[in-house]
């Protein structure tokens, strides 16, 4: 077999494992109308490599919510580890939309009233550094 024979044979079997191998880790950030008429809380997420993820409402720095998740065929399924007051230790089911800038979770199930927001639509931005 020629050399570029291997290399086009490499990428037919590589390139279709990328596209749904979807990472969503990272820093992410959306606001949401706050307690007060007119106000929009901060909300930042961070999805680690690992599968956990940490979740600041609030925008102050500080962590609120812990858990895990996992991805399989663009679809997330998260949990938090209830080990805040905050949580609700359910799963929850989304589908998975993601840019290079934007991630969209579109709810399937949850278990936790309330966590996929009103719509059942979450949507979020690369984090600013």
């Amino acid at each position: 077999m020629k050399f570029p024979q291997r290399i086009l044979i490499a990428l037919f079997f590589c390139i279709p494992m990328g596209l749904f191998a979807q990472s969503i880790a990272g820093d992410w950030e959306t606001q949401v109308p706050g307690q007060e008429e007119g106000t929009l809380m901060t909300i930042k997420v961070k999805m680690a490599e690992d599968g956990t993820y940490a979740v600041d409402l609030g925008g102050d720095g500080a962590v609120d919510i812990t858990g895990k998740y996992q991805m399989k065929d663009g679809v997330v399924t998260i949990q938090d580890d209830g080990t805040s007051p905050d949580s609700c230790t359910g799963k929850g089911m989304y589908k998975v939309e993601k840019s290079d800038t934007t991630l969209t979770m579109t709810k399937i199930s949850d278990e936790c009233e309330g966590r996929g927001g009103q719509e059942g639509k979450m949507e979020f931005t690369l984090a600013k550094e």
